[in-house]
């Protein structure tokens, strides 16, 4: 059978394509509409639209670092799991990434050790809420504030996710998403800077200002623009059943891996890109609520499976599910149940198979004992819009039967 679900998908309706072709020739003009509907939809002080979410993260840390009263400071704390470029990003702001365990239930920050890691060095800490899933902030902000550092929300994986009546990304001073390929809104790239203490958008505009800002960032032109807009045609055609199959005969799903894909650019989104997002933007709420629907239906049906190890919600929390992870025991089984999903073409992943301080050996030594248990034992299912009824059905059979 020629279908092979891909792990995440965020399928891009041919008439906002059309309409970000038309816009790749209006200069900045849909980007700046853009952020405005974004700043509607987060409820955020200011919302600045980047070329991806790495450039957002560094474009934060430069702010932070222009500050007078947090300058001098140098350590960002971030989970031992989570995404490698975070910590590039980090590194290539010139700021020290220090490392804090998680916890196996959560996936979420280990508080106990949160607390022994922040002090007077601390410049920020970055909060992750993985795979659409919100997690706890209140806890994770006291701690932050008690030694005067910055709280920045990675939403990047739970666009449009919510915990206490707001979507996360909105709850610390700065919060940052990404539209790459696969993420809730996806733009083939992309991210979007928030800025929710409103005494921060002025230093951000200074800094990040076209003539004298200490960091300033270009506009792509018509050229850049239209190459922007073909790599999301073409990723839109990939992220299906039958365009992923194809990729994973041609072994294209392993390119996201390599490091050249890894780097970015400092420029504002591209025109092409803006008016996509501004016409798929919509629509991001009917995609989310098929992948939480989705993503409750597994965590009801496998919440009994022997040997299955499921993450706790916020009662406060209303996940996306943008993949559905779960942790299984037993390493042979995790084996045999990656095989037989990904035989049956259903879209099974292995994600950050290692922990950081195994991907960069310079950083200190953990122990960082959950974060590697869960990059052992990790694995997600779909829960996107091209994932049936019976394919969820096939998911269960699966996990029930190895």
């Amino acid at each position: 059978m020629i279908r092979q679900l891909p792990p995440t998908a965020a399928p891009i309706r041919t008439n906002d394509l059309i309409f970000g072709l038309w816009a790749g020739t209006r200069g900045s003009q849909p980007r700046k509409r853009f952020e405005t509907v974004l700043r509607e939809y987060f409820g955020s002080a200011g919302c600045y639209a980047v070329e991806s979410g790495r450039t957002a993260l560094r474009v934060i840390m430069e702010v932070l670092k222009s500050d007078s009263t947090l300058g001098k400071r140098t350590q960002v704390i971030l989970p031992a799991y989570t995404c490698p470029v975070i910590l590039t990003v980090i590194r290539d702001a010139g700021l020290t990434p220090v490392l804090c365990d998680i916890t196996l239930d959560t996936m979420d920050f280990d508080e106990v050790r949160l607390m022994e890691l922040v002090n007077s060095m601390t410049l920020a800490v970055i909060h992750v809420h993985p795979f659409g899933l919100p997690r706890n902030i209140d806890a994770i902000s006291t701690i932050t504030n008690s030694v005067g550092a910055c709280l920045i929300e990675d939403a990047c994986q739970s666009m449009g996710a919510v915990i206490d009546n707001r979507k996360v990304g909105t709850r610390g001073v700065f919060g940052f998403a990404s539209f790459g390929p696969g993420k809730p809104l996806s733009l083939g790239g992309g991210g979007v800077i928030l800025v929710n203490d409103p005494k921060w958008i002025a230093p951000f505009e200074m800094v990040t200002d076209q003539h004298d800002g200490l960091f300033s960032l270009n506009q792509a032109g018509m050229l850049e623009s239209a190459m922007t807009w073909g790599r999301v045609a073409v990723l839109k055609l990939i992220f299906s059943p039958i365009g992923w199959w194809l990729a994973t005969r041609l072994g294209l799903q392993r390119m996201g891996d390599d490091p050249r894909y890894q780097g970015y650019k400092l420029n504002w989104l591209s025109s092409s890109q803006s008016g996509i997002g501004h016409r798929a933007l919509d629509h991001l709420e009917r995609l989310n609520t098929h992948r939480h629907q989705a993503g409750h239906r597994l965590n009801v049906e496998l919440s009994n499976v022997p040997g299955i190890r499921l993450f706790s919600m916020p009662l406060s929390g209303k996940p996306i599910y943008l993949r559905f992870p779960f942790l299984v025991e037993n390493l042979e089984r995790r084996e045999a149940l990656f095989k037989q999903l990904w035989s049956a073409g259903l879209g099974v992943g292995k994600v950050y198979q290692k922990p950081l301080d195994d991907i960069f050996p310079d950083l200190p030594r953990g122990p960082y004992p959950a974060a590697y248990y869960i990059a052992q034992h990790l694995l997600t299912i779909p829960t996107h819009p091209y994932v049936q009824d019976w394919d969820i059905k096939k998911m269960v059979d699966v996990i029930q039967q190895y």
